[in-house]
């Protein structure tokens, strides 16, 4: 440690700290939630501020990092860290906790713990507080008890919020909204569509940030009210309105939202199978866009972090330089020897390792990249070639097609993702293609001393590729019934997953024939090897019939 390193100030220190998170924001813009966790950590290591509300704010960007990804128990346990802390003042520390305490639990679906903690919530700010926070806590409960089902209780509650006289308009914003949701679920469509308009007039005047995702909202909340009323030519008009708007700025699960109104108003207007067909090509446009600019953005995160990395190694040389240079005078030669070998022994080693995990980080980019795009518009021209020979299976393939294509693309913005999630992404996959082949096989999913709703999460989108190289390939032109079995269990390896794919095809040669593997696999034998240390075993299944796929999965708590 060097002299200006023992003068470090706690002044000093708290400087770092806001280096730290400094840069942590930089890459949570850049969509590197890895780089900005990591740093976020940093910030609260080196803060010795025992300031409730600094301490907090580098905490909350944490737990917030978590709580995009749906990994609930995590963020829980950084909201546990900061209240076992001793933090001043102790009230306002107890008010942060059991503020963000009740968002974990409602977004986790823990609807009896978040009400619990908004009561408490509500109990600790009522004396201090002003009609705005109030008004806040009120709105979320309304949200857990409609969750709930408990309609009117939440109505009763938002429509005496109407009555404060000193509202933030955007808090009446989101009670009108509330409200709209509300009388929805309650099948009063009339009186939804009025509040939804209420809401709809503010983020029209508004000059916020989230003005125009405000008005998406709004929009995709009246088309779908009207479609309900069956009065398609206003729906029709604000699905439009929805179109116009800058979607770049529209979150993705509006997008997704719109997509299903629109094949919901097709239905119902019964419309012939080239307007169904112009409605799919459109959806799969907007999809190759947003793959597009997704994956550009991606790209471009990674040359900036790549010209970062190489001025901080510039920066740091030059810093060793300089350190050499003061060593030079102190000591003598052979000790100066003895530490330029041990400096460049552990910085070699440091390298080796951060490009271990760099390499790693890519592959996986790689592997969702070239899977997710090739999946949904294989699937989308599937639905194409089923229209004109079936309608109505057709109907049925798109209502499951929904579903799985809201999984793929909420499961493929993540690195690990629910086990539940998944198994039910690949059950979808798996009906849907017994749709297309209807006697051509089975299948059985098979849980080993865990259940499906294990809160384990796994990386996305690893089984499905096995599972449909096994039926294009495996059950070609096979003259009985195949059967797909797939089995995980807990690996004896800690923190992994086995998973064996089983079926009674082709046999193992049609699998291995390199010529015909798709290259989603081999990018997942990349990812596996790197991941688990392990080789994926192929081995033939009984008297050469079938193929047993057996890997290690690794999995997070």
């Amino acid at each position: 440690m060097n002299i200006e390193e023992n003068n470090l100030s706690t002044n000093s220190k708290t400087s770092i700290s806001e280096k730290y998170f400094n840069s942590g924001l930089q890459y949570y813009k850049e969509n590197n939630l890895e780089k900005a966790k990591e740093l976020y950590k940093k910030a609260i290591d080196s803060c010795l501020s025992i300031d409730a509300n600094l301490q907090f704010k580098y905490y909350t960007k944490l737990m917030g990092i978590y709580i995009f990804k749906n990994e609930y128990g995590d963020a829980l346990a950084v909201l546990r860290e900061f209240e076992q802390k001793e933090l001043f003042p102790i009230e306002q520390k107890f008010i942060l906790v059991k503020n963000t305490e009740q968002y974990i639990y409602l977004n986790s679906g823990q609807l009896d713990k978040a009400l619990e903690s908004n009561q408490e919530y509500y109990d600790l700010i009522l004396q201090n507080a002003s009609e705005n926070e109030l008004a806040t806590a009120l709105i979320l409960k309304s949200t857990i008890l409609r969750k709930k089902n408990e309609f009117k209780e939440s109505s009763l509650i938002l429509q005496d919020l109407l009555k404060y006289n000193d509202l933030h308009p955007l808090l009446k914003s989101s009670i009108f909204t509330s409200l709209g949701i509300t009388y929805f679920y309650n099948n009063d469509y009339n009186r939804s569509i009025d509040a939804y308009k209420k809401s709809l007039k503010f983020h029209k005047t508004s000059e916020l940030d989230g003005r125009v995702n405000g008005l998406a909202t709004s929009y995709a909340n009246i088309s779908e009210a009207f479609i309900a009323l069956d009065d398609y030519e206003k729906a029709r008009k604000y699905l439009d309105s929805f179109y116009m708007l800058n979607q770049a700025k529209v979150s993705n699960n509006l997008r997704v939202s719109i997509y299903k109104y629109e094949l919901r108003l097709a239905r119902k207007l019964n419309l012939d199978n080239s307007k169904i067909e112009q409605l799919i090509d459109k959806s799969s446009n907007e999809l190759e866009l947003f793959y597009q600019n997704r994956f550009s953005k991606e790209l471009e995160s990674l040359k900036k972090e790549k010209v970062k990395s190489q001025d901080l190694l510039i920066e740091k040389q030059n810093v060793e330089l300089d350190n050499f240079k003061f060593l030079i005078a102190l000591i003598i030669s052979v000790s100066f020897i003895i530490i330029i070998s041990l400096s460049l022994f552990f910085y070699l080693r440091k390298k080796r390792k951060d490009y271990e995990i760099e390499s790693l980080l890519k592959q996986q980019r790689l592997l969702r990249a070239q899977m997710n795009p090739h999946f949904v518009f294989n699937s989308l021209s599937r639905v194409k070639e089923m229209i004109s020979n079936n309608k109505e299976l057709a109907f049925l393939y798109l209502n499951k097609f929904s579903r799985l294509l809201r999984l793929v693309l909420e499961n493929s913005a993540n690195n690990f993702v629910l086990l539940d999630d998944e198994l039910e992404a690949v059950e979808n996959y798996l009906d849907l293609q017994k749709l297309r082949y209807p006697h051509k096989f089975d299948y059985e999913i098979i849980l080993k001393d865990l259940c499906q709703d294990s809160l384990y999460y796994i990386p996305p989108m690893l089984l499905q590729p096995f599972l449909e190289n096994a039926i294009e390939h495996g059950f070609q032109n096979l003259e009985f019934k195949g059967l797909i079995s797939l089995e995980l269990s807990l690996s004896k390896k800690p923190n992994y997953l086995r998973c064996v794919i089983i079926d009674n095809g082709n046999g193992i040669q049609k699998v291995l024939d390199t010529s015909k593997r798709i290259s989603s696999i081999s990018l997942i034998s990349n990812y596996i090897i790197k991941a688990t240390k392990e080789n994926i075993q192929y081995r033939s299944n009984k008297n050469n019939k079938g193929t047993i796929v057996d890997f290690l999965i690794p999995i997070q708590q």
